[in-house]
C-alpha cells in the first residue's frame, strides 16, 4: 500500500496496542490486543492505539486486557449512536483516561509468566480435546459402516 490509500491507516509497530472500538459477543465495549506477530501493521484510523511506559509489562497487560478489565470503565464511557452500527462512540482521549492498576514490575513479571503458563496449558489440553473428538468422530463412522466391529468376549455375552 502506498500513497493516498495509506491516509485512512495508523502505523503499529510490534508491541504497541490498538483499541477496536466495535463491540462483539466475547467484548461488548471493544478490544485491546498487542501487535506481536509481526514488526508492523496497519489499522484503520477508527482504532486507539498506543505504546505501554517502561514500568509496564506488556505480557501483564495483554492479559489484563483479554480478560476484559475494562468492560465497566468502557462501558461507562460508551455513547449510543442514533445508527447502532456496533462501533463504539468512545473518545480516544476518554480511553486513554481509564484507570488501570500498575503493580511493581516484579509482580507484573510474576503474575504474566503464570498466565502465560496456564494459557499454553489451556491451548495444550483444547488442542488434545479436538483430536480426541476428531479420533470419536473416525471411530463412530467405521462402527457405523461395519468396517469395524465391537467383539464382545463370552464371559460378559449375556445368554
Amino acid at each position: 500500500m502506498a500513497g493516498k490509500s495509506l491516509d485512512d491507516y495508523i502505523l503499529l509497530k510490534k508491541g504497541e496496542f490498538a483499541y477496536n472500538k466495535g463491540n462483539s459477543k466475547l467484548y461488548e465495549f471493544g478490544c485491546i490486543f498487542p501487535l506481536e506477530d509481526y514488526a508492523q501493521g496497519l489499522v484503520p484510523h477508527v482504532y486507539v492505539c498506543f505504546s505501554l511506559s517502561d514500568e509496564c509489562n506488556p505480557a501483564f497487560f495483554k492479559h489484563l486486557f483479554e480478560a476484559d478489565y475494562l468492560h465497566d470503565q468502557l462501558g461507562a464511557l460508551v455513547n449510543t449512536g442514533v445508527r447502532n452500527n456496533g462501533l463504539l462512540n468512545i473518545r480516544p482521549a476518554d480511553f486513554m483516561n481509564v484507570r488501570i492498576p500498575v503493580p511493581p514490575m516484579d509482580e507484573q513479571h510474576a503474575i504474566a509468566k503464570v498466565l502465560d503458563v496456564a494459557t499454553a496449558e489451556i491451548a495444550l489440553r483444547e488442542r488434545e480435546l479436538a483430536a480426541l473428538q476428531q479420533q470419536k468422530r473416525a471411530l463412530m463412522q467405521q462402527l457405523l459402516t461395519g468396517k469395524r466391529r465391537v467383539r464382545v468376549p463370552a464371559s460378559e455375552a449375556t445368554p
